[in-house]
């Protein structure tokens, strides 16, 4: 029997805090992983995770990289995501990168000329500017009917 006094006493969860537009704009298991670990934590934890399938455990482990805490909160979030075996597949950080720097650069375009942001950024102007005509919900076939 499950002794729902002890579990009562302990502190809820904390989830980072990521905002909601950072959110929306990455695919599932991204936003999984961000929303679990947080932006900073979730950008250098993929570095050495990115690209591989990855046992999920059921019980704490040290193996990921993880802390009791930001392992089940990834439990949580990964959840639906994870295989009949225990295996999710772990995107690469630089789709994380690629995002935020994109809407950092929408977010600097109203104040910065796009030579600059170029430079800043090591891109071309055509790229910069590629990069500030999208928005978050650019769905290329929306023209189409």
């Amino acid at each position: 029997m499950i002794d729902m006094t002890a579990q009562s006493k302990q502190p809820p969860m904390q989830w980072p805090d990521v905002p909601d537009n950072i959110l929306r704009m990455l695919p599932p298991v991204l936003r999984a992983i961000v929303r679990a670990l947080g932006i900073n934590r979730a950008t250098r934890w993929l570095k050495t995770y990115g690209g591989i399938y990855i046992y999920l455990p059921k019980m704490p482990t040290y193996a990921l990289d993880l802390t009791k805490e930001e392992l089940v909160r990834m439990q949580i979030a990964l959840e639906p995501h994870v295989s009949s075996k225990r295996l999710v597949t772990i995107p690469k950080a630089d789709k994380i990168m690629a995002m935020i720097r994109n809407e950092q650069i929408r977010a600097d375009r109203k104040r910065l000329s796009l030579s600059t942001l170029a430079r800043r950024n090591n891109l071309t102007m055509r790229h910069i500017g590629n990069i500030c005509r999208q928005t978050q919900d650019n769905d290329p076939q929306k023209d189409l009917f």
